[in-house]
């Protein structure tokens, strides 16, 4: 500035906006109830279309003062308290708006129109004999009024319940209320939403931006569920807590809806990747920021197992940010520590994490006073491959159902539960607590065995000692234990029964090598109705040197299949061939001399082509090689 200010002077900016905006502002009117009016809606980033301003969501503005001239037969609503009306030239009026509330820079407002005002008192047990001004202007016809009158009389209990569960309203000095205007639904703008109609779970979810979004606004838009996800929860609360406000609506089924919004397609987290926090699309998904956002934080709340630590956590997180703005990690860490609980499995799961899983149960009826329930998962969405925490099963019987709760940590999980009856049936998550779906429900079908370890090593006589641990063996038969040479191919090295425990059960078996220096090793578990499956492949390095030796030549064999055996000592020996398939093809007992035994086998001639593995087998000295039949 020249001249130059002293330090300490205190300086006044005036900024002057003049034109018309292209965004952010609406107007029309309203052919049925003859409302005209002017309206703005400013998130995400429109406020900068009609006024001056730094749109930074963590620097809220301390206060505001917003005046609006207007024809004499309109009404003005804005933020905060109406502190006078002055009459203008021309028969015009000025209002004059002030809020001293802290304020996000896209919740200033004005909605101008020929309005029908109408008043109502919450009054919240916290500040009584108080009350709060609930300040309606909404079209001024009496038809439609009386056809929404009803629901607009709602907005002091849900002010009231509200209070109850979130704390105080943050704004009680100044007001409540609505505008209306056609703007396509409802903006939650600080003490006066702007909505274009008046169902009562839209009253509700605005409502209830005023605790999230209004007071404790999102510090940056990759956490928009901090205020989307909250006040539609609001809804769901609404309905619970007061269901003579809505006659014809189960809590139940309004949530199920949720889910089957959530559920209609595979993937996308509730958190929005910084790639899209200028896509207002992505931001306000209906189905992720909004319904998958409500669903998971009911089971946050079922997932805490209290509901007053629940409620407490969200009071806590109010008063914690009041005035200001949060992360979802904030959130997280008020969550953790007024329960006293660890929730980072869950909000990676889902919260980052995307899809929902697919529960199949088995049933068993064990004795005359036990059943258990076996239970896996599959994801819609590989990024997110398993869901760990506590789901709830409704066990059916014809003589009464059980409702039982299980914390999933891995998938072929066992659990068993006190049941006298005879169950018929399992219902997954009958509360709609957790998005889910329902694949198959099984009774009495084979309990997966569950493999704990699986690991190999050699022994100072050159054997490979196989070593394994597994639980849930009730309708698991034998284990084969199956040997390659390639880690493709794979014969059976031998079998162990099983212990058919639900315990754990610990099982070894020793298997000679030869010459070969990497050996690989799997196992074939099979349950009692032939069904089976592997575990993975383990592998062993060790070359055993002895006197002991193979040799195949030619390799590739075009017809008779040439081989020399050496060995110590004049023994039997033990000559087989097994198929790619790992079928036995071929078997011969042989008396070998010391050294070297030159043999040709013709078996090859009537055999296609092809791998094959040739197993010899000299007491305890076994040699694996593989050969190719042209």
């Amino acid at each position: 500035l020249s001249p130059a200010l002293a330090a300490g002077s205190t300086v006044t900016a005036l900024f002057f906006y003049k034109g018309i905006p292209n965004e952010g502002v609406y107007a029309g009117t309203t052919s049925t109830s003859g409302l005209t009016y002017t309206a703005t809606l400013s998130e995400s980033y429109q406020a900068r279309e009609w006024f001056p301003v730094k749109q930074i969501l963590r620097d809220k503005i301390d206060s505001a003062d917003i005046w609006i001239k207007t024809s004499a037969f309109n009404k003005v609503g804005s933020n905060g308290r109406l502190v006078a009306v002055v009459d203008s030239p021309n028969s015009k009026k000025q209002y004059q708006w002030k809020s001293k509330h802290p304020m996000n820079y896209y919740m200033p407002s004005f909605a101008v129109g020929n309005y029908l005002q109408y008043v109502n008192y919450a009054k919240p047990l916290a500040m009584a004999p108080d009350s709060i001004l609930v300040l309606h202007y909404l079209a001024d016809d009496d038809t439609y009024f009386l056809s929404v009158k009803t629901n607009i009389d709602k907005t002091p209990a849900f002010i009231e319940k509200f209070s109850e569960l979130f704390g105080l309203y943050p704004f009680a000095d100044e007001k409540y209320g609505h505008s209306q205007a056609n703007i396509g639904g409802g903006m939650e703008h600080q003490t006066m939403t702007t909505t274009s109609s008046f169902g009562s779970t839209l009253i509700a979810h605005e409502l209830g931006h005023q605790w999230f979004g209004d007071n404790v606004t999102c510090a940056t838009w990759n956490d928009i569920w901090l205020n989307e996800g909250f006040a539609s929860y609001s809804e769901y609360l609404a309905i619970e807590k007061l269901p003579a406000l809505f006659p014809t609506t189960n809590p139940a089924s309004y949530m199920q809806g949720v889910h089957n919004n959530v559920l209609s397609q595979p993937g996308g987290s509730v958190y929005v990747p910084n790639a899209s926090i200028f896509d207002e699309n992505r931001i306000f998904s209906g189905r992720l920021s909004y319904n998958k956002g409500s669903a998971i934080i009911h089971n946050l709340r079922f997932e805490i197992q209290d509901d007053n630590l629940f409620f407490q956590t969200l009071k806590n997180y109010q008063q914690q940010f009041k005035d200001s703005v949060a992360t979802v990690e904030d959130f997280k860490l008020v969550a953790e520590t007024t329960s006293g609980k660890d929730f980072s499995d869950f909000f990676n799961q889902w919260y980052y994490g995307e899809g929902f899983p697919t529960f199949n149960v088995t049933y068993i009826k064990q004795g005359i006073d036990s059943i258990i329930l076996v239970l896996n998962q599959t994801t819609s969405s590989a990024v997110t491959p398993f869901f760990k925490g506590l789901y709830e099963f409704t066990i059916t019987s014809p003589l009464g159902d059980t409702t039982v709760k299980a914390y999933m940590t891995t998938n072929n999980q066992l659990f068993k539960f006190h049941f006298n009856n005879t169950a018929n049936g399992i219902i997954v998550d009958p509360n709609n607590w957790v998005l889910n779906a329902t694949g198959t429900i099984t009774n009495g079908g084979v309990i997966p065995v569950k493999l704990l370890t699986f690991e190999v090593a050699a022994d100072p006589k050159c054997n490979a000692l196989v070593k394994w641990k597994s639980v849930n063996e009730l309708d698991t038969r034998q284990y084969d234990l199956e040997y390659s040479l390639d880690g493709i191919t794979f014969i059976k090295a031998g079998t162990v029964i099983s212990n058919n425990l639900i315990t754990e059960s610990n099982y070894q078996f020793s298997y000679g090598l030869g010459s070969t220096t990497v050996h690989f090793f799997r196992l074939k578990m099979i349950d009692k109705d032939g069904g089976y499956s592997y575990s993975q492949v383990i592998s062993l390095t060790k070359k055993c040197n002895g006197s002991f030796s193979l040799i195949i030549n030619p390799n590739p064999v075009t017809e008779n299949l040439h081989i020399s055996i050496t060995q110590p000592s004049m023994s039997n020996t033990t000559i087989s061939i097994f198929a790619s398939t790992g079928e036995l093809i071929y078997k011969d007992d042989r008396l070998l001399t010391e050294g070297a035994n030159y043999i040709k086998l013709d078996v090859m001639k009537k055999f296609s082509a092809g791998t094959y593995l040739i197993r010899v087998i000299n007491g305890n000295s076994i040699i694996n090689k593989k050969f190719i039949k042209l």
